[in-house]
């Protein structure tokens, strides 16, 4: 019998950031034990303290939009996962191929909530 691995399943072992959501923004998709954390709050030596091996962003953040937090995150060398939430959208592959492309390859992921 397969047994269904859910995103929770997958980073319960991990040090998980959620970055830049609205506390009205519904994280069911976000493990329980995540962090929270701001935009302004990623810094090369916050990031080296926190030791994240996952982060999870919305698409559209507090502050930012999805594509500026990758940015920064590529830029600052962070080398964990980067789940990224939204809503369900009518082509969300092109969404995660244009994300990806900023640098973090196949360590992106896009995971639409409903």
């Amino acid at each position: 019998m397969e047994q269904k691995t859910t995103q929770q399943d997958r980073y319960a072992k991990d040090c998980i950031y959620a970055i830049d959501f609205e506390p009205s923004t519904s994280t069911a998709a976000l493990p329980a034990r995540s962090i929270h954390a701001r935009y302004h709050q990623l810094t090369r030596s916050n990031m080296m303290e926190w030791g994240p091996s996952v982060v999870f962003l919305p698409l559209i953040g507090a502050s930012e939009d999805a594509a500026t937090i990758v940015e920064l995150l590529e830029s600052i060398a962070f080398q964990g996962d980067i789940v990224v939430i939204c809503p369900q959208l009518p082509k969300p592959q092109l969404v995660e191929r244009e994300l990806r492309g900023l640098g973090p390859g196949q360590r992106l992921r896009l995971v639409q909530e409903g």
